[in-house]
């Protein structure tokens, strides 16, 4: 126990260092005007029919500390990001595996999905630096996963259903009202529960379609705002290009890109030691007939929901999807693969008939394990950089950087002026500053520049 406490404080340290030098960007300072200048609610009518249907997202981004002055908790919001994704990924894992899983295997699980995550995520800035990004990604998935866990625990609320119906549903609703990717992966994931339980009983779980009616319902309501059509029409028309709308084009590119993005994650020798430490553990999992099904069945379900979260980026915006939407889904693709061994363990471990075939699948995993080891071809390793970062001294360079970029902007009483060029090497906090040539005055420099002209440090 004391070897992965010992992990998962050298994994979470260096990232919770470098949120001392973590800085507000972009949205952060233009959610912080517009609330300062229309105040809370004005401003949500404002973002919900001009800028954005994520009626959830625009309130979680108008409570950013900015609004309320507040510079220096902004560079807490990390430790917040960080404490809440392994708190959910906690409770999601106690609530899936039941009672037979002790609180020790359960945090050392936790302790490793965050250990893998921050290894090999797409951009940890993106994760869990920036608010915007984590409320619009990160804090979906995660409700995601508790909604699926809170609904395969039958032993919970057992005798207050309407109560686990309500909670479940709130979960769906807030879910949609934060971002469509993540929502319709979960959509996917509810609607295959809905059918297999149809396929298995010959009835229809009424649970779950509430939670899908709840879902569709707060999805409907971010399309028909007049923020999601200005932004696709309007701002996001000007990155996107001629494969826009394109179906063929939209499914050729997410069937390729969904296997070569698991084929990449699944040479990552951290995520194979977990999923391994799931195969090997001496727990006996309870059986939940509503989730156990085959394993491979299990395994093609991760699949769909890959290549449905790769769907919205190629078919709205006619390309890859970002940093922080790849973020969304991989999280999603280690909770499908945790998923996956669960299904193995339940299905064979737990039959004293099928141990034969349990234990040709665990040679295989192993044999696997040894060869992703060997030819592991997965991203760099985020934890090494962010060392890196800090003991370099490139974290420290660019708050200085951005220090005298303050004190500029203060003192210029020019509305056209020019900054002093950033020097920015780092691998973690890789913000992209776009603010030493200010002639061009965009919406995101003039905010940048109406926030810090307020002394608000």
């Amino acid at each position: 126990m004391a070897i992965y406490v010992a992990l998962l404080i050298i994994s979470v340290l260096p990232f919770v260092w470098l949120s001392i030098y973590n800085h507000p960007f972009a949205d952060d300072y233009w959610f912080a005007n517009v609330i300062q200048e229309k105040g809370f609610w004005a401003g949500q009518i404002h973002w919900y029919t001009n800028v954005t249907g994520r009626f959830i997202t625009s309130v979680i981004n108008s409570l950013n500390p900015l609004v309320f002055g507040n510079f220096w908790f902004y560079k807490a919001l990390p430790i917040i990001h960080i404490t809440l994704f392994i708190a959910c990924i906690f409770l999601s894992i106690k609530l899936f595996v039941g009672t037979k899983f002790n609180r020790k295997s359960i945090l050392i699980a936790s302790g490793s999905v965050f250990f893998i995550f921050s290894y090999s995520a797409f951009s940890m800035r993106q994760a869990f630096y920036w608010l915007p990004s984590y409320s619009n990604y990160m804090v979906p998935s995660l409700l995601s996963f508790l909604v699926i866990s809170l609904y395969a625990n039958s032993k919970i609320f057992n005798q207050h259903i309407f109560q686990k119906i309500l909670i479940m549903a709130t979960l769906v609703f807030v879910i949609g009202g934060l971002n469509e990717t993540p929502s319709i992966m979960l959509g996917t994931i509810l609607g295959f529960i809905l059918i297999a339980k149809y396929l298995k009983h010959s009835k229809i779980d009424y649970q779950i379609v509430i939670l899908i009616l709840v879902l569709a319902i707060s999805l409907i309501i971010v399309a028909m705002s007049g923020g999601t059509t200005n932004r696709v029409d309007g701002e996001l028309s000007k990155e996107l290009n001629g494969n826009r709308y394109e179906l063929v084009f939209t499914v050729i590119s997410a069937i390729k890109y969904t296997i070569l993005f698991s084929i990449n994650r699944l040479n990552s020798p951290l995520l194979l030691v977990l999923l391994l430490f799931f195969i090997s553990s001496g727990n006996h999992i309870e059986k939940n007939d509503s989730l156990s099904i085959n394993p491979f069945l299990a395994f093609l379900l991760v699949f769909i929901v890959v290549f449905i979260g790769f769907l919205p980026s190629f078919y709205f915006l006619g390309r890859s999807p970002y940093p922080r939407v790849l973020n969304a889904i991989y999280l999603f693709f280690i909770f499908g693969l945790i998923y996956v061994f669960y299904c193995i363990k339940s299905h064979y471990w737990n039959n004293q008939n099928n141990q034969r075939e349990y234990g040709i699948i665990k040679l295989i995993i192993i044999v696997y394990l040894v060869f992703g080891l060997k030819n592991s071809n997965s991203r760099g390793n985020n934890i090494a950089h962010a060392y890196a970062d800090i003991l370099g001294g490139y974290a420290v360079e660019l708050n200085l950087n951005l220090d005298k970029h303050y004190l500029e902007l203060k003192k210029n009483t020019n509305k056209s002026f020019d900054l002093t060029p950033i020097i920015n090497n780092n691998k973690i906090l890789n913000y992209n500053y776009d603010f030493e040539n200010i002639n061009s005055l965009s919406w995101k420099k003039l905010y940048f520049i109406n926030n810090y002209k307020k002394d608000n440090r």
